[in-house]
């Protein structure tokens, strides 16, 4: 063959199939149906949305709560474990109060039970860690589950949000409170 009758040849098509184009258009509504499935409807999952875990935040006023859990021992006593810090550039708060979903609460500082915490202007306290605790007896002891927790502050209100359970152990370890000993006669 010579060079001027290869240059003069047509390409072939590499197939004469319609099977791919037909399917083509359809293609992209089987993905779409696929993939927004998990919003159909009024109960659909997307729409009941919780918080993911660790660390429930909120706001009172002058007063932001960070990163609160409820570590949790054995026998249904948890200590609150937390931040909260007065943005205000002057004012001092007090925390005056918590209720726990299902438990009793106890406020103390330095290990001395107290009727209020204060929480100066400007200033960080963390709870849980060390000197201010806010403990809970007469919980059902299951973990990954969220309780609703309402704090009352003397001048900022209130504010709730749901707190997770978790175990005092790994990143918790040594902050869920110690179990009374029992005495046998």
């Amino acid at each position: 063959m010579s060079a001027a009758a290869v240059s003069q040849r047509r390409p072939r098509p590499l197939s004469r199939s319609r099977r791919p184009t037909a399917l083509a258009p359809a293609a992209p509504l089987h993905v779409g149906g696929a993939v927004s499935g998990c919003s159909v409807g009024k109960d659909a999952v997307t729409s009941h949305v919780v918080p993911s875990g660790d660390g429930a935040s909120t706001q009172a006023g002058t007063i932001a709560l960070r990163n609160f859990v409820l570590v949790i021992n054995d026998a249904g006593e948890a200590n609150l474990a937390g931040a909260m810090v007065n943005v205000s550039n002057s004012e001092d708060d007090a925390l005056t109060g918590v209720t726990v979903e299902g438990g009793t609460v106890a406020l103390s500082q330095g290990g001395i039970a107290a009727t209020s915490i204060p929480v100066r202007a400007r200033t960080f306290e963390d709870f849980g860690y060390g000197g201010n605790a806010i403990t809970v007896s007469g919980l059902t002891p299951l973990l990954g589950r969220f309780l609703t927790v309402s704090f009352q502050f003397r001048d900022s209100g209130s504010a709730s949000m749901p707190v997770m359970t978790v175990p005092g152990e790994g990143i918790y370890a040594g902050l869920a409170p110690t179990p009374a000993a029992t005495v046998h006669s």
